[in-house]
């Protein structure tokens, strides 16, 4: 069985280069080349094919590549679509995930990894660059910002805001940890600064993870 491959690339030079790559694979066969956005969107619905190799800085800005990434979701979500370009940069990585890219390899990899790339993607993996798979991971080990706004409060405030998140009252909380009502107000106050929110609910929400 033969996939069909779209490319869209304002480089005509490496598009020609991926186009004889995937050309010269027995199971794989370059159906179209786009060098824009629009082009690709007018005639990708006459031509569609399994798999889309995707540069994201096309002729109209940096960012033009991941918009169409989304626009092709929306309109032909069984299409799989890798990125294939020389951005490293976390928001354009993310940026393409989120737009629904199946994969992200970079340019300076062998350009016979884009054949491996697109086979992957066809049995239903995800191929990402060596480099671009460590930046995956460790984003996912990074503290979020909440954790880190949680992590500022003192043992004391952790225990005023664990009673407020239960719904307990000023007084109620001031009875149990034996204080006036006007010192727990001023932790509130402390907890609230912290954690950048306005009042109880958010402060909760923010414990709770919601």
């Amino acid at each position: 069985m033969i996939h069909t491959v779209t490319i869209i690339e304002d480089s005509k030079t490496f598009a020609n280069l991926i186009e004889g790559i995937i050309n010269q694979s027995k199971s794989l066969g370059c159906v179209a080349v786009y060098h824009d956005a629009e082009t690709a969107k007018q005639q990708f619905k006459e031509t569609p094919s399994d798999v889309i190799i995707m540069d994201i800085q096309l002729q109209e800005n940096d960012r033009s590549g991941i918009e169409l990434t989304a626009w092709f979701k929306e309109h032909f979500p069984k299409t799989f679509i890798i990125m294939c370009t020389t951005f490293k940069h976390d928001e354009h990585i993310f940026g393409s995930l989120k737009a629904g890219a199946d994969g992200y390899i970079v340019k300076m990899d062998e350009p016979e990894n884009i054949v491996q790339s697109i086979a992957e993607v066809l049995q239903g993996g995800a191929p990402m660059s060596m480099g671009i798979a460590k930046k995956v991971i460790q984003s996912f080990n990074q503290p979020s910002e909440a954790k880190l706004k949680l992590e500022a409060l003192t043992p004391r405030e952790n225990v005023v805001l664990e009673h407020l998140a239960r719904g307990a009252y000023y007084k109620e909380i001031a009875a149990l940890l034996d204080v006036e009502i006007d010192t727990i107000k001023k932790y509130c106050s402390r907890i609230y600064k912290k954690l950048q929110v306005n009042n109880r609910t958010e402060a909760s929400n923010l414990l709770l993870g919601r």
